[in-house]
């Protein structure tokens, strides 16, 4: 996996064996391991704290979930382990070997994460989370948050499934539920939607 960050102008990539690496200085070949192990899938948030890069990181299984927080490329400034308590009821949270971790595209301290066993919501960065989507794997790459009309809906969410499904929820009390056409090709492993147009 690969995040960009666009306060600090480096890259953050989760890779198999290498754990996960951040570039020391934009268009450098030098980069500075952040976490070991199998480096997994990869988020970087620079509105939520003006002035400094909060990036979330773990390895294989969903271990090692942290919130780092950088105040240059290299600075860390802190390191934070997120208790992840689910609320509402539902079942802790499974990882995936690789575990898709999304930010909302509207609000960045909004977080989902796909588990093993089903899609969860953070409205706390990974602080408490809520069980949106029991038995739905998530693969790679979701969708959550756009805007239609120039009208920001940061609860739309897209799910692309290992199954060949695609899931959607467009509203705050909705539930995840199958796209009302079967996806048409082989099983989606990305998904992306137009930047003015959560519907397309």
């Amino acid at each position: 996996a690969v995040s960009y960050d666009p306060l600090f102008q480096v890259c953050v990539s989760g890779t198999q064996d290498n754990g996960t690496q951040r570039q020391t200085s934009p268009g450098q070949l030098l980069w500075q391991v952040i976490n070991n192990s199998d480096g997994g899938d990869v988020a970087v948030d620079t509105t939520t704290s003006p002035g400094f890069s909060i990036v979330y990181v773990s390895y294989q299984g969903f271990g090692g979930f942290a919130r780092l927080t950088y105040s240059s490329p290299v600075n860390l400034v802190s390191s934070h382990n997120p208790s992840l308590s689910v609320i509402n009821g539902g079942a802790p949270l499974q990882g995936q070997y690789v575990t898709p971790v999304n930010l909302n595209a509207i609000n960045a301290q909004r977080l989902v994460i796909a588990g093993a066993n089903g899609v969860y919501e953070s409205f706390d960065q990974g602080e408490t989370i809520t069980e949106i989507g029991p038995g739905v794997q998530g693969f790679h790459r979701l969708v959550y948050g756009g805007w239609f009309a120039g009208v920001a809906n940061p609860d739309v969410l897209y799910v692309p499934t290992a199954s060949g499904q695609v899931f959607v929820r467009t509203n705050a009390n909705g539930i995840l539920t199958n796209t009302p056409m079967a996806f048409p090709g082989l099983n989606p492993v990305d998904i992306a939607i137009l930047r003015t147009n959560w519907r397309t």
